[in-house]
C-alpha cells in the first residue's frame, strides 16, 4: 500500500466536477457513478462563518485534545449559521432538483471536527439495507433516518479535502444495489462495512481498495455522494483541525418520514424559534434522538394489532 502522502487524484475518463447550477449533469453522475463534486457552492466568508459557528458549537471550551474528533448531531437546531443555506438559493435549488420536489421537510443534519493526529474512519455504507432493502424493524436511529434512495451525502469539507488533512475518498459504483464489492473483499454485517477476505470481519480502515476516489477540493465546494457509496475518511496528518458540515437536511414531503421517538425538546425548541420563511420546511419533522432503542416487544405489540 503507498503512503497517505502518495495518494493522488483517481484518473477518471468521466466529468464528475460542476458549477452551481448543472442540476441534471450533476445528479447522472451520481446515480452513475455513486458521487460527484459541486465547486463553488459557497463564498469564502460563508465557509469562514461556518467555521466560527461549529468551532463555537462544538469546541466552545478548547477542550478537544490532539487525535480527538467531535461530531454535532441534528447540528442545525444548535447553529442557526446553518439556515442561512435556507436562503441560498443555487444550494436550495439543487436539493429540490435532487429530491425531485420543491416541498422540502427538514431531516438529519451534523457538524465534524476532527483535530491533528484523528485516526481514519473505515470505509462503510450510511444506508440501512436492513430497513431500506430488507424492510426489517429498525434497530438503530440510522435504521429509521438513512432509508432513502438517492443523493446521500452533502457535505463541505470547509478547509479543503486532502488525504493528509483528513480528507474523503469513495468507491466509484459503490451506490448500485448489486454491486459484488471490491476484489479481494466482502461484505461486513448487514452490507455495513466491508474487510479484506481472510482477515477479521472489522471494517477496513486502509486505502488500498479497488476503485478508490479520493478527493480533492477546496473550501467551498460541495461534496455529493449517493446514500448507499461506500466512503471513507483519512487520518489527520495535517497541523490544523479538520471543520466538516452538511447544509440543513432536507428531504422531499412525499417521502416516508416514520420516527418512532416523540419529538425532542430540544426539536420543539428549534422549530419555535424559526423566523416565519422558514416554517414551512419543519412541518413533520421528527427530530434527532440520540438515545432511542429498538424495543422489540414493543414491534411484537404492533405486529399483533
Amino acid at each position: 500500500m503507498i503512503l497517505q502522502d502518495q495518494v493522488k487524484p483517481a484518473e477518471l475518463k468521466y466529468r464528475h466536477e460542476f458549477k452551481p447550477g448543472e442540476h441534471e449533469a450533476t445528479m447522472d453522475c451520481v446515480n452513475q457513478r455513486g458521487f460527484a463534486v459541486i465547486k463553488g457552492m459557497i463564498s469564502r466568508a460563508f465557509v469562514d462563518e461556518l467555521v466560527g459557528a461549529i468551532r463555537e458549537a462544538l469546541n466552545p471550551d478548547n477542550d478537544l485534545g490532539p487525535g480527538e474528533s467531535r461530531v454535532g448531531h441534528a447540528f442545525m437546531e444548535r447553529c442557526p449559521t446553518l439556515l442561512k443555506f435556507l436562503d441560498h438559493k443555487p444550494w436550495l435549488d439543487f436539493i429540490s432538483h435532487s429530491e425531485g420536489s420543491a416541498d422540502l421537510r427538514f431531516h438529519r443534519s451534523a457538524a465534524i471536527i476532527r483535530n491533528p493526529g484523528s485516526p481514519p474512519v473505515a470505509w462503510h455504507s450510511d444506508w440501512s439495507f436492513r430497513s431500506g432493502l430488507h424492510k426489517l424493524p429498525p434497530r438503530s436511529i440510522d435504521d429509521v433516518l438513512n432509508v432513502h434512495e438517492g443523493l446521500g451525502g452533502r457535505w463541505f469539507y470547509l478547509t479543503g479535502t486532502h488525504p493528509m488533512r483528513g480528507g474523503l475518498a469513495v468507491i466509484e459504483g459503490s451506490n448500485k444495489i448489486d454491486w459484488p464489492g471490491p476484489e479481494g473483499f466482502e461484505f461486513g454485517n448487514e452490507r455495513r462495512f466491508i474487510y479484506k477476505k481472510g482477515a477479521e470481519p472489522k471494517a477496513h480502515t486502509g486505502w488500498d481498495v479497488p476503485g478508490i476516489v479520493p478527493f480533492f477540493t477546496d473550501p467551498g465546494d460541495m461534496i455529493l455522494f449517493a446514500s448507499r457509496t461506500y466512503h471513507y475518511a483519512f487520518s489527520n496528518l495535517g497541523d490544523q483541525p479538520r471543520y466538516s458540515c452538511g447544509g440543513p437536511g432536507l428531504r422531499a414531503r412525499s417521502k416516508p418520514n416514520f420516527c418512532p421517538w416523540p419529538l425532542p425538546e430540544s426539536s420543539k425548541r428549534f422549530i419555535a424559534s424559526l423566523p416565519e420563511r422558514h416554517r414551512r420546511f419543519a412541518e413533520g419533522y421528527g427530530g434527532f434522538d440520540s438515545t432511542w432503542k429498538f424495543d422489540a416487544s414493543q414491534v411484537e405489540a404492533d405486529a399483533m394489532r
